[in-house]
């Protein structure tokens, strides 16, 4: 029996300059009311008539005041009461079951259960961070994650052999998942995302005795399946909320969302317009009568809150965040030692498959309202008009700039990728598959003196995992896929630019190879073992 009580007391986040700024916001913030909107500054509160102007209608659909609550000095306190229980009988002297299971707990990351600041303004930090997955005030209270564990074992023993099988299951509440604050300095928060379940089941075969002559080996095999499922959030919505708004601000520019009304409805394929239109049209309202690209497109599906998917230790959604699972399918090594004497020969073989990877938000597209024309140009052969347009063709230099955007519209959208024709599922592709060899060879020079030499990824190389435009490269002996600019991740422009142009090789598709996950060089080590 374990029990473990988990106490923070949080720092004073109080004072007169921080109830003067969260009166400030309280009176002066408004947003879209669901899951996954950002608070904005009700801009009326500006045109010299005061603070607490009616929050304002955009895009069609009434926004709401905010109400961000501070409690200073806060302490919160978590309790796990943790059973467990092990067992094993002996069948025979040659076949043994086990079996356990267990209640388990590890206690959340302080940082996560408040943010603080040295400036004051603490109130528009938290707003513009936490509001969208739910936190409407200053402490967060992420839970401990529990979870039971359940295993079954079957040894079993022949001669100089034995195996054993070990089928396992592993149930998680309150898994806490990471989204950034600030890719570029690898600030994360988090929060209880869902739950998640992991199965699978593990063997393992020997034969023969490593410290005896002759040929021995040992293959182990594991297998795991691992699934997360979003549970809402304090807000009604999911850490997925925000990645559907973006899929329906997409499909709001497409004819399909013509005669829908603006909507903020988690299910709406039809979302709030950021055109500048109460409705998508062929020219979103241009003044400069530029053809939008995405009219005919046909609308993309929504994620599904109530999935399942694969476990991301950083939730991908976004041009900041992680795009590779940590689940490992299928992992193998097999191990033969042969032993003559003094001299053993030990080669070794490692077997990976690859993880699943995939973001639904690689692609940004122009925002055709806040463009002009290509000078001289039609649509007419145009690959970025892939589904045809009326009006004229935008030119992606001038897009956003002041004179063409007086209106301060968004200038980028999410767009899907370009060579699936969707918003990418949560690891909707496979890695390669990584194959190593290595061996270790051993002599004793005398009884005190024995010397080993490793020799580490004599083999390494990585095949299979999907096949996709970004995997086959010419010179592609790629073992995983990340994001452009994989260490500070860069925007991908599915058409953010002109017929013509070319991209930089970086960001010439919504994924990259990994160059810090090729595989490894080849290593020699050679070491001497003395008994005094």
């Amino acid at each position: 029996m374990r029990f473990d009580s988990f106490r923070y007391k949080l720092s004073n986040t109080g004072g007169a300059a921080r109830n003067f700024w969260f009166n400030s916001l309280n009176s002066s913030w408004c947003v879209l009311p669901g899951a996954g909107n950002t608070p904005f500054y009700n801009n009326a509160n500006d045109a010299g008539l005061g603070t607490n102007q009616p929050c304002p209608i955009q895009s069609g659909v009434q926004t709401v005041p905010v109400h961000l609550t501070n409690l200073p000095n806060d302490t919160v306190t978590y309790n796990v009461f943790q059973p467990r229980i092990g067992g094993t009988y002996t069948l025979n002297p040659n076949n043994v079951v086990r079996f356990s299971y267990g209640k388990y707990t590890q206690a959340p990351n302080t940082a996560y259960q408040q943010y603080n600041l040295l400036q004051q303004d603490l109130a528009s930090y938290d707003a513009t961070n936490f509001w969208p997955v739910g936190f409407t005030t200053t402490t967060h209270q992420i839970r401990p994650p529990t979870s039971n564990n359940y295993d079954l074992s079957w040894e079993h023993q022949s001669g100089d052999a034995s195996f054993k099988v070990t089928p396992f299951l592993r149930q998680t509440k309150d898994q806490i998942q990471n989204f950034f604050l600030n890719q570029k300095t690898n600030f994360v928060s988090g929060l209880n995302a869902g739950n998640q379940t992991s199965d699978g089941v593990e063997f393992e075969l020997t034969k023969g005795d490593f410290n005896h002559n002759g040929l021995s080996g040992l293959l182990s095999l594991t297998y795991t399946h691992s699934l997360i499922k979003y549970s809402a959030l304090q807000n009604g919505g999911s850490v997925l909320s925000t990645v559907n708004i973006a899929i329906q601000q997409y499909n709001s520019y497409t004819s399909a969302c013509k005669s829908a009304a603006p909507s903020n409805s988690p299910t709406a394929l039809c979302g709030t317009f950021g055109n500048g239109n109460a409705v998508p049209t062929e020219t979103t309202g241009n003044a400069n009568g530029v053809a939008n690209p995405y009219y005919n497109a046909p609308v993309r599906p929504l994620l599904d809150l109530n999935g399942s998917y694969a476990p991301f230790n950083t939730l991908p959604g976004g041009v900041e965040a992680s795009d590779a699972s940590y689940e490992t399918p299928v992992t193998a090594t097999f191990v033969l030692n042969y032993k003559v004497n003094k001299l053993s020969i030990s080669p070794q073989f490692q077997y990976f498959e690859g993880v699943p990877y995939g973001d639904p938000l690689t692609g940004w597209g122009v925002n055709p309202a806040t463009c002009s024309a290509l000078a001289g140009a039609t649509l007419a052969g145009d690959p970025r008009y892939k589904f045809g347009g009326t009006g004229l063709p935008f030119d992606a230099l001038n897009c956003g700039s002041a004179a063409n955007n007086p209106n301060g519209l968004a200038t980028k959208i999410p767009t899907p990728d370009p060579f699936t024709g969707n918003f990418d599922n949560l690891g909707a592709f496979k890695s390669p598959n990584e194959f190593m060899m290595h061996m270790q060879i051993g002599y004793d020079v005398s009884p005190r003196v024995a010397l080993t030499l490793n020799l580490v990824n004599i083999v390494s190389s990585c095949s299979g995992g999907s096949s996709e435009p970004w995997t086959r490269l010419a010179n592609n002996k790629a073992c995983s896929y990340t994001l452009p600019g994989y260490n500070a991740p860069l925007p991908f422009g599915s058409n953010f630019y002109n017929p013509g142009a070319s991209f930089q090789p970086m960001v010439q598709y919504p994924y990259q190879e990994n160059p810090i996950s090729n595989a490894p060089p080849f290593n020699a080590f050679l070491g001497v073992k003395i008994k005094l």
